[in-house]
């Protein structure tokens, strides 16, 4: 939250339109990049942990591996996709470019 509010300030300052974009691409891919979280890890782990099977801990893990690696391939596609999506919403086709820009810089963050 604090990075995320750190950023609008900074393009508040710079102008409008950078802030427009960075707003619209943040609705994206906060609304797609729900999938990739991987919160529920933390209730599964502390489960195991808990119960003293330090085993399962590792199980769980690993299978929040492969799911979140199989759910991060489609949430990738879909930031990928940010400029057309925004454009067939109405978006301008400048602002949209910029939010995709923003997007794809994301998306390379997510492996």
């Amino acid at each position: 939250v604090t990075m995320k509010t750190t950023d609008s300030a900074l393009l508040g300052h710079v102008g409008t339109h950078y802030l427009s974009a960075s707003s619209l691409s943040d609705m994206w891919t906060q609304s797609t990049g729900v999938f990739i979280q991987g919160r529920v890890l933390g209730i599964f782990c502390g489960n195991a942990i808990g119960a003293g099977n330090k085993p399962l801990v590792g199980v769980w893990l690993q299978v929040s591996y492969v799911v979140l690696g199989c759910l991060a391939l489609p949430v990738i596609v879909c930031w990928m996709v940010t400029q057309p999506f925004l454009e067939a919403l109405g978006v301008n086709a400048h602002t949209a470019r910029d939010a995709a820009y923003y997007s794809y810089v994301l998306a390379a963050c997510i492996p």
